[in-house]
């Protein structure tokens, strides 16, 4: 509405309001939709109705399910440890071959 440039207290605004349902309203013909059609409906409140990172987070109490999570946390870290050794091996020789060139194109 505001969007739109009406000012909330405008007859504009009392006709909009009017025109356009709100998303109380919206939410109450999506579920009677739902229960014309036979599908369940679950109550606003209940367990689905939690942010998703609260779901989330309710899931990670297990103690097997967080001991399965460090283990996999470790071994993605001992990967990425060997990845860097083998870059920085690969980098010291590459310096020291190109010194060497050097020191051979230098002294020759």
């Amino acid at each position: 509405m505001i969007a739109a440039g009406i000012q909330p207290d405008s007859p504009e605004a009392k006709i909009f309001m009017a025109s356009n349902e709100t998303n109380e309203e919206a939410i109450e013909r999506c579920a009677e939709e739902l229960k014309a059609s036979g599908q369940k409906v679950v109550p606003s409140g209940g367990p689905q109705s939690k942010p998703p990172i609260e779901q989330k987070m309710a899931t990670f109490t297990d103690k097997d399910i967080k001991a399965e999570l460090l283990e996999e946390s470790i071994k993605q870290t001992e990967h990425l440890r060997s990845i860097s050794n083998n870059v920085k091996f690969f980098f010291y020789v590459s310096v020291f071959s190109a010194l060497l060139y050097f020191l051979i194109v230098y002294f020759s």
